[in-house]
């Protein structure tokens, strides 16, 4: 985790809990929603092991729970995974549904697309606070 001094950017530090906020709020839903999902499929389940569906759905989830876990300790490369982990999930959930439920695309990889996107801002805020400048140029 970056320390963000007591004496730094109010700003720096809101961004910091606003991203942090979103993405810990969306990787516990959708974990609920991927759990809930997984326990009803195998309830309606043939077959006593998981389809190659499933099997994508698991990786995906443990990408996204990984990225979040990594931004909470290193905001510049947990933001450009949950970054690049929304825009995939937006990508592929588009691909596979209906025209009509693109919303759930939105749903699901929008908020981790902005909190990738503030963790980012985060970052590069810390990091230019950190760096001198020089007063004689």
């Amino acid at each position: 985790m970056t320390k963000i001094g007591k004496k730094s950017d109010f700003t720096t530090r809101l961004i910091q809990w606003i991203a942090r906020g979103i993405s810990t709020l969306f990787i516990a839903f959708i974990l609920l929603m991927g759990i809930g999902s997984a326990i009803w499929g195998s309830q309606n389940r043939i077959a006593p092991w998981p389809t190659l569906e499933d099997l994508v759905i698991i990786a995906f989830l443990l990408a996204m729970l990984v990225s979040v876990i990594i931004a909470w300790r290193r905001e510049g490369i947990g933001g450009f995974m949950l970054t690049i982990v929304g825009l995939v999930a937006i990508v592929v959930i588009m691909l596979i549904n209906k025209p009509e439920d693109y919303w759930v695309a939105l749903a699901i990889g929008v908020p981790f697309l902005v909190s990738g996107i503030l963790y980012i801002i985060c970052w590069k805020r810390i990091i230019k606070s950190k760096i001198p400048q020089d007063s004689a140029l």
